[in-house]
């Protein structure tokens, strides 16, 4: 045997041994119950949360396109893909991963639930073996929401408030507690289909609300544009709890910052995945990045003075 074909043979066998393999990738499951088209953007910001290279994850994604029946079957089917970690957007998605009770740790992005009245966490800071994730403080930041929008729309005498059944109770009882304190009336209608959008404008308008505060959920954030062309065919002033709302032409948009809150939840899946099986998950998170957009051609379209302390306090105008 010459010398060449005993280094290859040699560099063959190197290669070849157990000890040398190239690691297989991590499989995370993604689950969210809105439509792929919006879900794309916040997938890649969790991959770069995640942080590759080394070790980019294998995301396996699965959407309900607004239809909350189907979402038992994707996690079973998430399940049979023998994913390592499951992130579960909303709170319907959580619930639905609750309920099949997988052995696998679940990291929750949810801005509408609180994880330990719940029952989901066993506390904040040291939430257990099965749940951790993004958590918003709701009765502070619901609170905030109403003051930005009595302060844009020069004191409104009622405000309304769009309310999706499915993303729970517990913002809307923020939001009476909160408009209680400032002794504003509120106006609450609540949906349980995207459908049934339009008409709760027309009643919020027609019972004199003037302004509109929207709660977080999925069937919203995917809907932006939209609901921005009808709180302007309404002339009802508005804040959603997502930034690109303003950007639509919306007049407030305040909220964590989308594509950072996924690249937070794409860290702390790495880290869980890092410490290994069995081991007590990181403590609840809140997002980090809090935007402000005002949309002033909005404010101007409205008939509405910005007072200069608010718009000190604003990210980002869109003139």
């Amino acid at each position: 045997m010459n010398r060449r074909a005993l280094l290859a043979g040699s560099l063959a066998a190197t290669l070849a041994r157990p000890g040398r393999a190239e690691p297989r990738p991590w499989r995370v499951g993604f689950l969210h119950p809105g439509e792929q088209a919006y879900v794309d953007s916040r997938v890649a910001a969790f991959r770069t949360g995640f942080a590759p290279p080394p070790g980019s994850p294998e995301i396996v994604t699965r959407t309900a396109s607004n239809d909350l029946a189907r979402l038992p079957a994707l996690v079973a089917e998430l399940a049979a893909e023998q994913v390592q970690a499951l992130c579960a957007v909303s709170p319907p998605a959580v619930g639905a991963v609750r309920t099949a009770s997988l052995a696998m740790p679940v990291v929750a992005l949810d801005l509408e639930s609180d994880p330990v009245a719940n029952g989901w966490v066993e506390s904040l800071g040291q939430p257990g073996r099965s749940l951790t994730g993004l958590f918003l403080d709701l009765p502070e930041f619901t609170a905030k929401c109403l003051q930005l929008l009595v302060e844009a729309a020069g004191g409104a005498p009622k405000v309304g408030v769009l309310w999706h059944g499915a993303a729970g109770t517990l913002q809307v009882r923020a939001a009476r507690e909160a408009a209680a304190r400032l002794n504003l009336p509120l106006e609450v209608a609540g949906i349980q289909a995207a459908a049934e959008i339009e008409p709760a404008f027309a009643a919020l308008h027609a019972a004199g609300a003037g302004g509109l505060l929207m709660l977080s959920s999925p069937l919203f954030g995917g809907r932006v544009r939209q609901m921005a062309e009808l709180s302007a065919r309404y002339r009802l002033p508005a804040i959603n709890q997502l930034p690109e709302f303003a950007e639509a032409g919306g007049l407030l948009g305040y909220g964590p910052e989308a594509q950072g809150m996924f690249r937070q939840l794409g860290a702390l899946t790495r880290r869980i995945l890092e410490a290994g099986p069995g081991r007590p998950l990181p403590p609840v998170e809140r997002p980090v990045r809090f935007k402000l957009v005002l949309n002033a051609r909005t404010a101007a379209a409205l008939g509405l003075t910005i007072p200069p302390m608010l718009l000190a306090s604003v990210d980002e105008v869109i003139e």
